[in-house]
C-alpha cells in the first residue's frame, strides 16, 4: 500500500506542471474566441446602425437628429475600438451611410484592423408626391389662373 501512495504523490507534481503549461493555451483560445465573437457582433451592429441611419436620412427627419441617433447607437453597442462615420449624405436619389471601426492605431505602413459597414436607402416614401403629380398640379394651377384672369405668378 505504501508503494501506491508513492506513485500518487509523484503523479501530483507532473499533473500540476501539465495543468500550468496548458492554462495559457486555454486562455489564449478563450480570448481569441471572444474576440472573434465581438468582431462578428460589431459587423452586424454596424450594418444595422448604418441601415437605420440611411432610412432616417430618407425620411423628413433633420440630418442632425439622424446623425445624433447613429452616434448614440454606435456608442452603446461598440465599446471597443474607434468608430468613424466616413460617409453620411442624402440627396434626391436616396441616402448613403458608411462606417469604419478601427481596433489599432493607423500608421503609415498599415491601416490597422478595420471593419467596414455601409448602407444605402433608395426607396421613395409614399407620402412624397411624384414629379408627374407635381407637374399636373402646376398645370392645373396655371389653367385656373388663366381662367380667372388673375395675373400669372412665375412658375418655378
Amino acid at each position: 500500500m505504501s508503494r501506491d501512495v508513492r506513485i500518487l504523490t509523484n503523479q501530483r507534481g507532473q499533473a500540476l506542471t501539465e495543468a500550468l503549461l496548458t492554462i495559457p493555451f486555454v486562455g489564449m483560445v478563450l480570448v481569441l474566441g471572444i474576440g472573434a465573437l465581438y468582431v462578428g457582433f460589431a459587423q452586424i451592429w454596424m450594418n444595422r446602425a448604418a441601415r437605420e441611419a440611411a432610412v432616417c436620412l430618407s425620411s423628413p427627419s433633420p440630418p442632425g437628429r439622424c446623425r445624433a441617433r447613429l452616434d448614440k447607437t454606435l456608442d452603446v453597442g461598440l465599446v471597443f475600438g474607434r468608430t468613424e462615420v466616413v460617409e453620411f449624405r442624402s440627396d434626391i436619389r436616396g441616402s448613403r451611410v458608411a462606417i469604419h471601426l478601427r481596433f489599432t492605431k493607423q500608421t503609415a505602413s498599415s491601416n490597422g484592423h478595420l471593419i467596414r459597414a455601409s448602407s444605402r436607402s433608395r426607396r421613395r416614401l409614399r407620402f412624397w408626391p411624384s414629379r408627374s403629380l407635381l407637374n399636373l398640379m402646376r398645370q392645373r394651377r396655371v389653367a385656373c389662373e388663366l381662367q380667372n384672369n388673375r395675373p400669372k405668378r412665375p412658375v418655378p
